[in-house]
Order: C-alpha cells, then sequence, then structure tokens
C-alpha cells in the first residue's frame, strides 16, 4: 500500500498511515514463567494471525513515503483506538489512512 501510495502522490504527499505489530516475549500459554518485563507486559491478540501473545504492541505513523512520524509502544492489551488521539494529535498530515482498528467516533473524519 505504502508503496502504491508514494508512486501515486510523490514524496510530499499529506499522508500518513498508522498501523500497530505485536512484539513478542512468548506465546500466551508461557507467560507465566517468562520473568523479563513481568510487571509492565501482559496478553494481547494478534487479530490477522488469531493468536494471542505476551509482550507489548507497536503502533506506528509513517509518512506515505515510509519515514516515522510518531510511534508509541504499550501492552499487548491496549486496544489501537485508545492509541490513536495521542499519534493523530501529532500529526503534520491532513490525511491519515489506518485499519479500523483505529476508528473512533472523534477520528472519522481525519481517518
Amino acid at each position: 500500500m505504502r508503496r502504491r501510495l508514494v508512486e501515486i502522490s510523490g514524496p510530499g504527499a499529506d499522508i500518513a498511515i498508522i498501523d500497530s505489530f505485536p512484539m513478542l516475549l512468548s506465546v500466551s500459554h508461557r507467560r507465566y514463567t517468562t520473568k523479563v518485563f513481568k510487571d509492565i507486559a501482559d496478553v494481547g491478540k494478534n487479530t490477522t494471525k488469531n493468536v494471542k501473545f505476551y509482550g507489548f504492541k507497536a503502533h506506528v505513523m509513517t509518512s506515505a513515503t515510509g519515514i516515522v512520524l510518531n510511534y508509541s509502544i504499550t501492552k499487548a492489551s491496549i486496544h489501537d483506538v485508545r492509541v490513536a488521539p495521542e499519534l493523530i494529535a501529532e500529526s503534520p498530515c491532513k490525511n491519515i489512512l489506518a485499519d479500523m482498528g483505529y476508528i473512533g467516533e472523534g477520528y472519522m473524519p481525519r481517518i
């Protein structure tokens, strides 16, 4: 998607892209034996692969050309829509592309 956006809009496009990805420390069923980040990591679900995992989630906003504009690292259980206000507020772009996980009532005009 990003490659096509760059092709059609050029490097000065006013488009940002938000997405998230899991940062696994272990699979869900091994979380009780994992000692790394025990007090701050938790269980989340990767809906793309339909699997639960123990760790964190990275939420990243990039320009259409792939430059990272903003990011946030959260517990794995934090839903994308809860991180959206922070990422959107600091975006220099007027147009933002995001998957359904980032869409909330107040963000519809920009996403």
